[in-house]
C-alpha cells in the first residue's frame, strides 16, 4: 500500500486529500450546517481547536505522504494524542474520532465511509504478522461504512465488520459481523438488524 497520491477506496474510486479532509470537515460538524455571518466565525474557531479534525488531519498525512514524511506525521500523533495508525491502512471520507486517545490501527486495515472511532480502540490483527503476510493475506479487518465503534473495544483478525453495525464499549470482536448489527461489550451478544 504505502504512499498515495489519491486513497483508493473499497469500492475502487479514488479520492484526493483535499476531498477527504472536507468530507471529514462536514462529518464533524453536520449540525453546524445554517451558517451566518456569526456562525461562520465560531465554525472558524471550533474548526481551529478541534482535537478531534486535528487527528483526523494528521491521519490523513500520515496515509498519504511519502514514506519518508509518513513517520513525522505518525510521531506528531502518538506525541499530541497517544494515537498510533500505520501509514499502510486506507480510509474513506467522513472518519470522525470523537475523543482521539489509545486509539491503535495497525498496517492493513481497511475502513469505509462515514465511520466514527472512539477512544481506547484497537483495530488490528490477530497474530505477529510479517510485511510479506500483508501482502499476500487479509489479516486485519474490514470496517465498512457507517459503522460505530465505542471505547475501548478491539477488533482483530481478517473479518468484516458489516456496514452500519455498532459495536459496543469494551467489546472483543474476532468474527464476521452482519450489516446492520449490534454487539454488546463485557462478552456480551451479537444482535442482527437494525442497530
Amino acid at each position: 500500500m504505502g504512499y498515495q497520491r489519491y486513497a483508493p477506496l473499497p469500492t475502487g474510486e479514488r479520492i484526493g486529500l483535499r476531498g477527504l479532509l472536507s468530507a471529514d470537515c462536514q462529518a464533524h460538524y453536520e449540525d453546524q450546517r445554517e451558517a451566518g455571518p456569526g456562525r461562520l466565525v465560531v465554525f472558524g474557531l471550533r474548526y481551529l481547536t478541534n482535537p478531534s479534525l486535528h487527528a483526523t488531519l494528521l491521519v490523513r498525512l500520515i496515509t498519504h505522504t511519502p514514506r519518508w514524511t509518513s513517520w513525522f506525521w505518525r510521531n506528531v500523533l502518538v506525541t499530541k494524542h497517544a494515537m498510533d495508525v500505520h501509514p499502510d491502512i486506507r480510509v474513506g471520507p467522513g472518519l470522525v474520532l470523537p475523543h482521539p486517545l489509545g486509539i491503535v490501527i495497525g498496517p492493513g486495515v481497511i475502513i469505509g465511509r462515514n465511520v466514527t472511532i472512539f477512544q481506547n480502540v484497537t483495530l488490528g490483527a490477530r497474530r505477529r504478522h510479517t510485511r510479506a503476510d500483508l501482502q499476500r493475506l487479509r489479516i486485519t479487518p474490514r470496517i465498512e461504512d457507517g459503522v460505530r465503534i465505542f471505547a475501548g473495544s478491539v477488533v482483530v483478525g481478517a473479518i468484516t465488520v458489516g456496514a452500519g453495525t455498532t459495536i459496543g464499549a469494551n467489546s472483543y470482536v474476532d468474527c464476521d459481523l452482519p450489516p446492520e448489527s449490534m454487539v454488546r461489550g463485557g462478552g456480551g451478544s451479537v444482535r442482527r438488524g437494525p442497530a
